[in-house]
């Protein structure tokens, strides 16, 4: 969410629970810092997170910026989808921005279904060609090439 925050924001956040950075943490090439951080709405261009758990690092995934997004996506589709695609967004973003305004102030009607629609291990289905969701049709294919293969942000 911190990550998704930069872009939102135009704001690093630092490490504020920390005096220091540990001297046994490589740091080359990074900037660790406690404190916030001004980088701008497209100041940043990709965002790594890491789920931690205890014994180390479990799963890493990257982030690509909303901008660098929507230049593939106008590449792929042309401008004038994404542009309809922001406008039919708008209906969206309204929504949002009025539960995020409720749950500040503490207003929200938080819903949580225990187990509801949840998967059984048997329910699902993997190869390397495809995975198979017993609830979920089609089967999903994994024989495909990226429609963005061979595409940079400066195309």
């Amino acid at each position: 969410i911190a990550s998704l925050g930069v872009w939102n924001s135009g704001i690093f956040p630092g490490i504020s629970t920390i005096d220091h950075i540990a001297d046994d943490v490589h740091a080359s090439h990074l900037n660790i810092s406690s404190e916030h951080t001004e980088v701008g709405q497209t100041g940043m261009d990709v965002g790594i997170i890491n789920a931690k758990g205890f014994g180390g690092n479990n799963a890493t995934a990257t982030l690509l910026a909303p901008h660098l997004v929507e230049k593939m996506l106008a590449k792929k589709h042309g401008a004038k989808v994404v542009s309809a695609h922001k406008a039919q967004n708008e209906q969206v973003k309204s929504q949002a921005q009025a539960y995020d305004d409720a749950a500040c102030a503490g207003e929200s009607k938080t819903i949580y279904l225990f187990d509801h629609n949840v998967c059984a291990d048997d329910a699902v289905t993997m190869t390397d060609k495809s995975i198979k969701i017993a609830s979920f049709k089609p089967e999903i294919s994994l024989d495909i090439r990226s429609p963005y293969a061979g595409l940079s942000v400066e195309d």
